[in-house]
This record gives structure tokens, C-alpha cells and sequence, in this order.
């Protein structure tokens, strides 16, 4: 699993507007088959529905131009959605470049060529068809995409990606690894996407016997994602070959003790170079701790910390009932400010509830969460807060934000979900942003460091 090369978490902007965005089918289409034949996670939530979404406008698109061509038998946007699934399913891949290839080589609408070039960029790769299909068809594709950066970007990285896998044409590859590195962004925006690709030209130069050159990009790779995994495994691997076992040892250490992670890919490697190095096993584990434990302290606290006293709030509950913030004096404070507008929300909601249970029983720890709505009156935005809270069966405390939203400006609310540890003190101590799947492994660390 590839740790961090991906956005760590996803928030909502408190203005941002109530229309749903697209994402670019190309986009889609890039970044996932790169993810899939990295090993990297699912896409982040909410990316198959705008796919879909992409490929329902698609078709509408060329539905509309239809009467102006004499194209037969388009597909169905039931047939491009499955096209969809299949290009990117390893058991289904081949059998949907065949049904593709036949829609191109019929008499096609021409609204739908690009999108059905793209499906079969993907298929071929996905069902490892031989690597000359996959160039033949590249700088179509490229050309499909236009000048967007991150499509060109992703693009040039999934083409290298299949040839490394394929251990095919590595000159090639590189050629267009670099292409991947060279064109990427310098915003902090493409932070993750650079990482990527840093990360991918390292191998592809390993892979080529040019030890030096990987582990310069590997340390560019992981400046930006710095508990990554994946990362961490291979400038481990790029120590190792270029005869620096005492540093490789380290970086496997670390790529282990990533905070809240759980690939092992590290272990036998690690094992294998401190033996070799040491003559036994012995030490191995306590450095292995010892990296656990900065990880989490850099990941879980030091990175998140907010040091600042929590602002006093008189909110009412979904009862009518008054809270006051006076009212949790001496207790850990785990407050959540939320919207049910909010898909990263309602990502993170469940982890909060199940953060509750878990510490429910303790007199020092309490868990609020105050709710803020984009409602018309105060009435609608109880009535909406109520709804969304009984139908998910939440059980933690919930507060209702004036109509001035007088607790979110107070706590200078950029970003929803937004959940803030504040100790028996009534200061913040923690701030965190957006929705990790991590985060109950995060809350639990900080309430323990705010126990010690």
C-alpha cells in the first residue's frame, strides 16, 4: 500500500457552492489505472460517482449531436458505465477491449471516440496486453486529453508504470518517467502527484542499475510524503544496492513503523539486511518500536498541533437544551464541526461515533459535536440536523450554531470536517482537518498524550 502519494485527506470549504463537481473522465481514467498497478488505495471517495457522472454527460453530449451524424447503435449510458467497471477490472479487461475495439471500428459517433479510446488505453493496460498496443495507442490518448497538466502527467506516469511492471522497454520507460517528473506542477497542489512520479522514476532507475540516480529521486519523493510507505521501501532497497546497509536499515525501520499503517512489504527485506549486517536479529525490534513511536508523534501530534485557548460557546442541543462550553471544565474536550451537506462529513461521522463509544465510560473525556447547516432559518437548519442525526442513528452529543454560525467563526472554521482536542485547561491543543481514514487511530494518540 502506497501511503500518502494520494491527497491524505478531504475537507469541504465552508463557501464553497452547493454544485456538484465533475471530475474529467481522463483524469479518472489516469490516475486510477496508476493507483492500481502501484498497489496504491482505492480513489478517494466520491471519484467512481463523478466518473460516472462524467461518462452520463459524455453521452448525453453525443446523444445530442447524433441527429447530425450517421452514426448507428451508440452506446447506452448503462453500456459506458459498464465499459467503465470493466476496462479497469483485471478478470474483465480483455473481454472489454474486444466489445470496445468493435464500437470503434463500427460506424461511431464521433462524441463518443475519445471516451471509448480512453477505455481501451486503460483495458490494455489492466489485462497486460502486450506492450506495443499500449505505446501504439499512448500518444492518442495524449492527444485526447489536451494540454491539462495533470492529465498529460498521469498519463506519461501510467505508460511507465506498465512498462516497469512489465520489465519491457525500460529505456522507454524512463523516457517517460521523467516526462512525468518534468511536466508535473511545483504547486503544493501536486504535491502527492510529484511524490508519485519521483517515486516511479527512482524505480525505473533501480530497476536500470542506477542506484544514485534512484535514490535522489526517492529523497525528493519522500520530502514531500515523508511517512510514506511505499516510499520508505524502496530508498531502503536503493541503500541496500548501492551498498549503504546501515541507512537502508533505516529507512525499512521507518517504512514499518509509518504511524497507523499496515503493510509489511518492509519486513523481510529488513530482516534480511540487519542479519546480514549484525550476524543475528538481536536490537531489531526496539528500533523497529522506536520507529513507531516518532511516527506518531509526527504524524498523530507534532503535526497537528494548534496551540491556542478554545473560544467560550452557549449552543443549544437537538432538544432545545443550553450547553456551554463552562459546562466540560476539567475534561478533554473532542469537538467536531460538522455538516450533513458535507461528503467528507459524512465520511469521518462514523469514526466519531465510534471514537464516543469507545471512551463514553470515562469522566474526562467528552465528545460534542456542533453542527452548522446551509439552512434559510433557524428552524430548518434544527429540523435538518435532527433528520440527518436520527437517520444515521448518532448517538453523540449534537450542538446547533447560531444563525450568525457565531462558534465557526470563532474558531476560525475553514474546512469541514473540522475536530479539535482541547485539554482540562480549556486549551486547543490539536486541530485536525478533513477526513483521514486514520483519524480514530489520530484521536485516540492525541487523547492519550492530552491523559499523560
Amino acid at each position: 500500500m502506497f501511503r500518502y502519494l494520494t491527497p491524505r485527506w478531504f475537507a469541504c470549504a465552508r463557501v464553497a457552492s452547493r454544485a456538484t463537481l465533475t471530475m474529467i473522465v481522463t483524469i479518472s481514467i489516469a490516475a486510477g489505472v496508476v493507483w492500481a498497478a502501484a498497489g496504491e488505495n482505492a480513489p478517494p471517495a466520491g471519484t467512481v460517482a463523478r466518473m460516472a457522472a462524467s461518462t452520463d454527460t459524455a453521452n448525453a453530449r453525443a446523444q445530442a449531436n447524433q441527429s447530425a451524424t450517421s452514426a448507428t447503435h451508440p452506446p447506452s449510458g448503462d453500456e459506458i458505465r459498464d465499459l467503465n467497471t470493466a476496462s479497469s477490472d483485471p478478470a474483465r479487461a480483455k473481454e472489454a477491449a474486444a466489445r470496445i475495439r468493435t464500437l470503434l471500428a463500427g460506424n461511431l459517433d464521433s462524441g463518443y471516440v475519445g471516451l471509448m479510446r480512453q477505455f481501451l488505453f486503460r483495458a490494455l493496460i489492466v489485462s497486460n496486453a502486450p506492450v506495443s498496443q499500449i505505446l501504439s495507442l499512448a500518444d492518442t490518448v495524449k492527444t485526447i486529453v489536451g494540454d491539462d497538466a495533470r492529465n498529460q502527467v498521469m498519463l506519461d506516469a501510467q505508460v511507465a508504470t506498465a512498462l516497469l511492471d512489465r520489465g519491457e522497454k525500460l529505456d522507454v520507460a524512463l523516457d517517460y518517467a521523467t516526462k512525468a517528473v518534468d511536466r508535473c506542477p511545483t504547486s503544493q497542489d501536486f504535491d502527492g502527484t510529484r511524490a508519485f512520479c519521483q517515486m516511479l522514476l527512482g524505480r525505473v532507475q533501480l530497476k536500470r542499475g542506477n542506484a544514485n540516480g534512484a535514490l535522489l529521486n526517492f529523497s525528493q519523493a519522500l520530502a514531500s510524503s515523508p511517512d510514506s510507505q511505499s516510499v520508505l521501501l524502496y530508498l531502503g532497497q536503493g541503500y541496500e544496492k548501492a551498498g549503504k546497509p546501515d541507512l537502508a536499515i533505516d529507512a525499512f525501520a521507518r517504512s514499518l513503523g509509518v504511524f497507523a499503517a499496515g503493510d509489511t512489504a518492509a519486513a523481510a527485506p529488513l530482516r534480511a539486511v540487519y542479519r546480514k549486517r549484525f550476524g543475528s536479529l538481536k536490537g531489531l525490534d526496539e528500533k523497529i518500536d522506536a520507529a513507531r513511536k516518532a511516527s506518531r508523534r509526527q504524524v498523530a501530534l507534532d503535526g497537528r498541533r494548534h496551540e491556542r485557548p478554545a473560544p467560550e460557546w452557549t449552543l443549544p442541543d437537538l432538544a432545545g437544551k443550553t450547553v456551554q462550553f463552562s459546562d466540560f471544565k476539567g475534561k478533554v474536550v473532542v469537538v467536531d464541526f460538522w455538516g450533513s451537506w458535507c461528503g467528507p462529513c459524512r465520511m469521518e461521522l462514523p469514526y466519531f461515533q465510534a471514537m464516543y463509544e469507545k471512551f463514553k465510560g470515562r469522566e474526562d473525556v467528552a465528545f460534542v459535536g456542533i453542527n452548522w447547516e446551509r439552512a434559510r432559518t433557524p428552524e430548518e437548519h434544527l429540523e435538518t440536523a435532527k433528520r440527518f442525526v436520527e437517520a444515521n442513528h448518532y448517538t453523540f452529543p449534537v450542538l446547533i450554531d447560531d444563525h450568525d454560525h457565531s462558534a465557526v467563526e470563532a474558531y476560525q472554521i475553514e474546512g469541514f470536517p473540522t475536530v479539535f482536542l482541547i485539554d482540562k485547561t480549556g486549551r486547543i491543543r490539536y486541530k485536525n482537518v478533513g477526513f483521514t481514514r486514520e483519524i480514530d487511530q489520530i484521536l485516540s494518540a492525541q487523547i492519550e498524550s492530552l491523559m499523560e
